[in-house]
């Protein structure tokens, strides 16, 4: 019987998202901690019997629907090794640009709306203290005291996809060209990382020192390692888009720089972001916080 590797899962959420407090958060109970085989139906089992995560934060991407502002596509991707199995997604290559991925090519999938929570087999049982993020906040930015109501509950109407996530280590860094901000969450785990979402499911394998998954809410032709011939176009930042998520006119918005990430340690190099692209790497497609 095959068995699992012991590993940390790392998801690294890049571009616009933004990190929320979710109120009445359900208790986290004990799972096990035992290895386990990875067979189709015993994940199954495991996304819709696992208790929910202790969920006090969400993780917000906007959908871009702003003239001015370039397409983004919400995403999730890792390296077409870790596949274990999907249903519901079906994950296509989404860059073969570097020698690595040639031989072992980034896959992704799209999101449209989905809710969507991460599940392993590691957690202890104890809720985990909450951290400061230390993340650009909208409110003290922009004075956004509250979220339009197509990004709140219950429907997020206007959001690309929710995350749920669990009362982890959370840590804030700089990616890119080092300004911009990207958040990592670190999840126990027994070498399995489960992506759930209703009846769609992704199943990675987690190996030591390669165990990163990414979110991501960026223009899909900076995630492909290709130049838009379009971008000239789109006069708005990137981040204009949090300004319109709390009904912030655009000039009260460009009268404020958004933040620079300098002062964080550099994220660990995931491979996702696009060689030679001031763009990709810019502070202007950084996460945030709200409020």
């Amino acid at each position: 019987m095959a068995t699992t590797t012991a590993a940390s899962a790392l998801i690294h959420f890049i571009g616009l998202c933004v990190f929320t407090a979710q109120p009445n958060a359900p208790a986290l109970t004990a799972g096990t901690n035992s290895p386990r085989a990875v067979f189709a139906s015993d994940v199954r089992t495991a996304a819709q019997t696992a208790p929910a995560p202790d969920a006090r934060r969400i993780v917000i991407l906007p959908r871009v629907a702003h003239t001015n502002v370039e397409d983004h596509t919400a995403l999730i991707a890792f390296r077409q090794s870790q596949l274990v199995f999907a249903t519901g997604w079906k994950p296509a290559v989404l860059r073969r640009d570097k020698p690595a991925y040639n031989r072992d090519p980034l896959l992704y999938v799209p999101l449209h709306g989905e809710r969507v929570r991460f599940v392993t087999n590691g957690f202890d049982g104890v809720t985990m203290m909450m951290r400061p993020l230390v993340l650009p906040s909208l409110k003290t930015l922009y004075n956004i005291e509250n979220l339009k109501q197509e990004y709140s509950p219950p429907s997020f109407a206007a959001a690309a996809a929710v995350f749920d996530v669990p009362a982890a280590a959370l840590s804030a860094c700089a990616g890119g060209d080092g300004n911009r901000f990207d958040t990592e969450l670190k999840l126990q785990s027994d070498g399995v990382l489960i992506v759930t979402s209703g009846t769609k499911t992704i199943v990675v394998r987690l190996r030591p020192g390669d165990a990163t998954v990414i979110v991501a809410n960026v223009p899909l032709s900076l995630a492909q390692g290709r130049f838009d011939t379009n971008a000239s176009v789109h006069t708005m930042p990137h981040y204009s888009v949090y300004c319109a998520m709390g009904g912030v006119d655009q000039t009260t918005c460009l009268s404020k720089s958004f933040p620079e990430a300098e002062s964080l340690s550099a994220c660990p190099d995931t491979g996702f972001d696009p060689e030679n692209s001031a763009r990709a790497a810019s502070f202007e497609c950084s996460n945030s916080q709200w409020p």
